[in-house]
């Protein structure tokens, strides 16, 4: 994957994701659990997502004067809070699926159950 994509990635998932800003090994198995439910995607919506991360990081030029990757978390914060609230709806519909994705690949690590209180799955191991 191309890396101006994973740097935008990480940068907004460490703003939905707080738990990965300064937990490196975390941050890593949130990246490589996101490629697999990216890679997964058909490429009409992995093309998408692409782009919105770019379109996303241009936009910052605007409305920041500054790169994206270069901004610190709690101006990215205030940016993707207008980014959700942006006038045109393909953009917020997509954010939205981007936050979800993100969230979605977070939250199906092991190592991140015990946060929400879930136990794993239930394996029957037996058919009666």
């Amino acid at each position: 994957m191309d890396t101006s994509f994973k740097k935008n990635l990480i940068a907004i998932a460490e703003v939905v994701l707080p738990d990965i800003q300064t937990d490196a090994k975390l941050k890593e198995d949130f990246w490589n659990n996101f490629s697999y439910f990216f890679n997964d995607l058909d490429a009409d919506s992995s093309g998408k997502l692409k782009l919105l991360t770019g379109v996303i990081a241009k936009l910052s030029w605007v409305y920041n004067v500054k790169s994206f990757n270069k901004l610190n978390v709690v101006s990215r914060e205030h940016y993707l809070k207008k980014i959700s609230d942006f006038p045109v709806s393909k953009i917020t519909a997509g954010f939205t699926g981007l936050r979800n994705l993100i969230m979605v690949s977070y939250y199906s690590m092991n190592n991140t159950w015990d946060d929400i209180n879930y136990d794993g799955p239930i394996v029957q191991r037996e058919i009666k």
